[in-house]
């Protein structure tokens, strides 16, 4: 798992405007548990409209992990009225 963060965290750094990076570090950061430093990345991929639902989704899952879970709900909300338009 750290060969995947530090490979990825290199990636993003070289190319900092590419959100399917981030989006990429962000999706790591999460399966690691390290939700505070995936929700930066995530927030940053979901800038762009071709990574929004799916950061919209994982930024969810990671506000479930922090028991956040009224944030959670308004993130999933967000994401399925970005799927249905």
């Amino acid at each position: 798992m750290e060969f995947r963060i530090e490979r990825a965290e290199r990636r993003s750094q070289a190319y900092p405007v590419d959100a399917a990076l981030h989006f990429d570090l962000g999706a790591i950061y999460a399966d690691a548990k390290m939700y505070d430093k995936a929700i930066v990345e995530l927030d940053e991929a979901s800038k762009s409209p071709q990574r929004r639902t799916q950061s919209l989704a994982l930024l969810g899952r990671c506000a479930c992990e922090q028991q956040r879970f009224e944030e959670a709900v308004k993130l999933v909300k967000l994401c399925n009225a970005k799927i249905e338009l």
